[in-house]
């Protein structure tokens, strides 16, 4: 997991640039927008939740939102991104037979949740 891979400066250059790393094989890019800190069950709540029947977005952001429910003291606000071709958002772990892309790396989108934000 690398710290806020995904947050915004860089993150909209590659897109105006056509540089995200996304292809047409990757149907999601998941990382975070913001500084994150390490959470031990991250991973296992992650898989959890997609075993549970939940999509592959909406397990990362619950994940997130869990793993971090313990922090007490922390000082920074974690938004965790989720990069997407349109067709893919709605990916469960089952859905590896289909190519989302479109080829046109203009067409991906973001979607973004503050999984903790000191209280």
């Amino acid at each position: 997991m690398g710290c806020g891979i995904l947050n915004n400066t860089p993150y909209n250059s590659m897109y105006e640039d056509g540089r995200l790393p996304i292809n047409n094989d990757l149907h999601l890019l998941l990382g975070a927008s913001t500084s994150m800190t390490a959470a031990p069950t991250l991973g296992t709540l992650w898989a959890t939740n997609m075993l549970a029947g939940l999509t592959v977005a909406q397990s990362w952001f619950n994940a997130g939102s869990t793993a971090y429910l313990s922090e007490t003291n922390h000082p920074l606000t974690i938004v965790f991104r989720v990069a997407y071709w349109p067709d893919a958002i709605d990916d469960h772990i089952t859905d590896v037979d289909t190519s989302p892309g479109t080829g046109n790396p203009l067409d991906i989108m973001k979607q973004d949740a503050t999984v903790y934000s000191k209280p």
